[in-house]
Formats: structure tokens, C-alpha cells, sequence
């Protein structure tokens, strides 16, 4: 840790939790994990973060936002349902525990993308049947899964259905 402060670990310690947390759930987050991962002593962790849960909460909200950030420079609507599809698929566990934890950041969350979306769009429930159709694909469908729902995409996109 030589030559560097605690808070310059701050943004790597975050990441690796979220892809930790990604990757199973909070069960699979440990402070010895991250801190080893992130060549840090759990104590210097400890000056960052107040628990685990703090930890965990900080690097779920860090991942979100940077998502967000993310789908808001997209603006074509097949682009940024297929990055919801990805990023609902890698970090559903995020999404869960933030949806858990935190249901007011989420909606927040989910609030701008829908905004953009709309924006796109110009139609309120269409995106928000879109982005629900995205996510929940990325969290639970497999392969035949994913073709329907693309189909429905399509054709919803495709035509005027009101």
C-alpha cells in the first residue's frame, strides 16, 4: 500500500465487491476477499467502510449508476435493450439486493433509463413494457427465451398498437 492512500483503493475495492456480488450474491462478499483481491488489509477497508453491508450497498449503488450512465448515452432503443438484457443477466444479484435493500434508489435508477426511453420513444407505457420485457429476460430466460421476447421486441417496435 505504499505511496497510495485508502481512498485511492476506494473505486477497486468497490469493483471487485460488484463483481463479487455479481457473481453470487452477497454471501459470496467477504472483507478478507476483497481485501486480499485488492492487496489491502481488511482494516484498511474497514476505515472505508463502516460493514460489509456498507461496503456491499456502496458497490451495488456504483455498478447502478454507472449502468444508467451507460443507457443514457445510447440512443438507439435496440441498443440499450440489449444492454438491459446483459446487464440484467451479469448482475442480477446487484439488482436484487439493491431492490431488497434500497427499492428507492432502484426506482430512481429505472426511473432515467424509462425517461430516456420515452424520450426515444415517445410513448410512457410502451417503454416501460420494453424495459420490463428486457430485464426480466436478462434475469431469468435462456436461449429459447431470449428469441421469443426479441420476436415481441420487434414487433412491438414495429408497428402502432394502440
Amino acid at each position: 500500500m505504499r505511496g497510495k492512500s485508502l481512498s485511492d483503493y476506494r473505486d477497486k475495492i468497490l469493483r471487485i465487491t460488484a463483481k463479487m456480488l455479481s457473481e453470487g450474491g452477497p454471501e459470496k462478499v467477504s472483507m478478507r476477499k476483497v481485501a486480499s483481491a485488492a492487496g489491502i488489509s481488511v482494516g484498511g477497508i474497514y476505515k472505508l467502510f463502516e460493514n460489509k453491508e456498507d461496503l456491499i450497498m456502496e458497490a451495488a449503488k456504483m455498478a447502478s449508476v454507472e449502468f444508467k450512465e451507460k443507457v443514457l448515452a445510447i440512443d438507439d432503443i435496440y441498443d440499450i435493450l440489449r444492454a438491459t438484457m446483459d446487464h440484467s443477466k451479469e448482475n442480477k444479484w446487484i439488482i436484487r439486493y439493491l431492490a431488497m435493500k434500497d427499492p428507492s434508489f432502484t426506482r430512481s435508477i429505472f426511473k432515467d433509463i424509462l425517461d430516456h426511453m420515452e424520450n426515444l420513444l415517445q410513448d410512457r407505457a410502451k417503454a416501460r413494457v420494453l424495459f420490463r420485457l428486457a430485464s426480466m429476460q436478462g434475469m431469468i430466460g435462456g436461449q429459447e427465451e431470449e428469441t421469443i421476447v426479441w420476436k415481441l421486441i420487434k414487433f412491438l417496435l414495429s408497428e402502432d398498437h394502440s
